[in-house]
């Protein structure tokens, strides 16, 4: 138990750090179950904030789309499978908390949307650009 609170303090530290512009995605573990726990966790975040805001047909599309721009934003040569496991794991810690924000303060909140989307982009941007 101690470990995994050690675990989250950690990840929660990091977030703290790519959300500020000073996190580097080369501190993340190069872990595929990491990756995976943090993808899904980031998904089903998305996918409530895009129910809120936009119904059925948005939770449905709009995840969908985001997760398969950040596969091309993170894939090495464009190969299917070959991804940078740390800068997607890193995408995902720094995207869930805004998007958790946007599940409960997104909706109807047009500038909030727009300046969390601005926020995301700059991060993403930022993480891709320290590689």
């Amino acid at each position: 138990m101690v470990e995994l609170t050690q675990l989250v303090r950690a990840l929660a530290v990091r977030s703290w750090e790519y959300n500020t512009y000073r996190g580097r995605w080369d501190d993340m573990p190069s872990s595929l179950l990491l990756c995976v726990i943090l993808g899904v966790i980031s998904f089903v975040v998305c996918v409530a904030a895009m129910y809120v805001e936009y119904g059925l047909s948005g939770a449905v599309t709009l995840p969908a789309i985001w997760l398969s721009s950040l596969w091309m934003l993170t894939s090495e040569g464009g190969a299917w499978f070959n991804f940078n496991k740390r800068l997607l794991s890193a995408i995902f810690l720094a995207t869930t908390p805004a998007m958790f924000l946007m599940v409960f303060a997104g909706k109807g909140n047009l500038v909030l949307e727009i300046v969390v989307g601005i926020h995301l982009g700059l991060v993403c941007v930022m993480l891709k650009s320290k590689e």
